[in-house]
C-alpha cells in the first residue's frame, strides 16, 4: 500500500469513527418525538385539547413529517455536521442575524431540556413514593441531564448507542400501554 491509500485509509477511520449510524440518527428522531411529544407533554395536551387530543396529535404529526422532510432536503442540499446553524449561515449569511435566531434556537433546546428532565424527573419519582418532593423530583432531573452529558461525553457514537436502546424500551412502554387500552 503506498502512502497515499495508507493517508486515505487514515482519514477514512478517522472521520466516521465517530459518528453515528442510521439507526442511532433515526433514533434519535424518533426518542425526541416520543419523548417530547408522548411523555413530557400528554398531560398537557389531554388538558387542553379534552377529547380532541387524537385530533392535536395528527396535527402534530403532520407539522413533525414537514419539518422532518425539510431537514431531510435541507441536509440533502447543504450537507454538514453544523446541521441547522448551518442551514440558518446558508440562509442568512455569517452575522448577525443568522447569529441572534441561533441564540433563540439554543435558547429553545434548554427549554426543551427542562421539559424533558423535568417530565423523566416526575416518571422516576414514581417508583420512589406516591408524593414526592420537590427536592426530588429536581435531584432526579438534574441526576438525568448529568448522566446524558456523561454518555455524551464519550462521543456521538455511544450516545447513538444508548439513544437506540432508550428508544427501544420507549416503543415497549408505549406496545404495552396500547395493549392495555385495546384489552379495556
Amino acid at each position: 500500500m503506498n502512502s497515499v491509500t495508507a493517508k486515505q485509509a487514515a482519514s477514512t477511520t478517522t472521520s466516521t469513527a465517530g459518528q453515528i449510524g442510521m439507526v442511532a440518527a433515526v433514533s434519535i428522531g424518533i426518542g425526541g418525538m416520543v419523548g417530547a411529544g408522548i411523555f413530557s407533554i400528554l398531560g398537557v395536551v389531554a388538558q387542553a385539547a379534552g377529547n380532541a387530543m387524537w385530533l392535536a396529535f395528527a396535527i402534530g404529526g403532520v407539522v413533525a413529517l414537514l419539518s422532518t422532510y425539510s431537514y431531510a432536503k435541507l441536509g440533502a442540499t447543504f450537507p454538514s455536521a453544523g446541521g441547522a446553524v448551518h442551514f440558518l449561515v446558508k440562509s442568512f449569511g455569517d452575522g448577525v442575524l443568522a447569529g441572534g435566531l441561533n441564540l433563540f434556537m439554543w435558547a429553545g433546546y434548554i427549554i426543551s431540556l427542562a421539559l424533558y428532565a423535568t417530565a423523566f424527573g416526575s416518571y422516576a419519582a414514581t417508583f420512589f413514593t406516591v408524593t414526592p418532593s420537590p427536592l426530588l423530583l429536581k435531584s432526579l432531573a438534574v441526576g438525568s441531564v448529568l448522566l446524558l452529558t456523561v454518555v455524551n461525553a464519550f462521543g456521538a457514537k455511544q450516545m447513538g448507542r444508548w439513544e437506540t436502546w432508550i428508544v427501544a424500551i420507549k416503543v415497549v412502554i408505549l406496545v404495552l400501554f396500547a395493549a392495555v387500552g385495546c384489552g379495556s
